[in-house]
């Protein structure tokens, strides 16, 4: 090995060629019950609740798989929660 120290200071950075692609922090919302969902299956395989979240969210983009989303016309009334419960 070396004896000599390194002067890094005659060095310019460089950006990390891959960082801008391996994601972005988004903040959602969810229910109780879907936390609770994904943090068992976590459990029982041993990862992590967003570990689990991020290979569900990755699987359904890469199969293409959509869901189908019925939203209320202006007539329908939105499903309401009664206090302290959540859709």
């Amino acid at each position: 090995m070396c004896d000599q120290e390194l002067d890094v200071s005659k060095y310019e950075s460089v950006p990390h060629p891959i960082a801008k692609l391996l994601g972005r922090t988004v903040t959602i919302g969810l229910a109780h019950s879907d936390i609770d969902y994904f943090k068992a299956i976590g459990d029982e395989i041993g990862l992590s609740l967003e570990q689990v979240m991020q290979i569900y969210l990755r699987n359904i983009v890469y199969t293409g798989y959509k869901v189908e989303i019925d939203m209320p016309n202006e007539q329908q009334e939105m499903p309401r929660a009664a206090v302290g419960e959540s859709l």
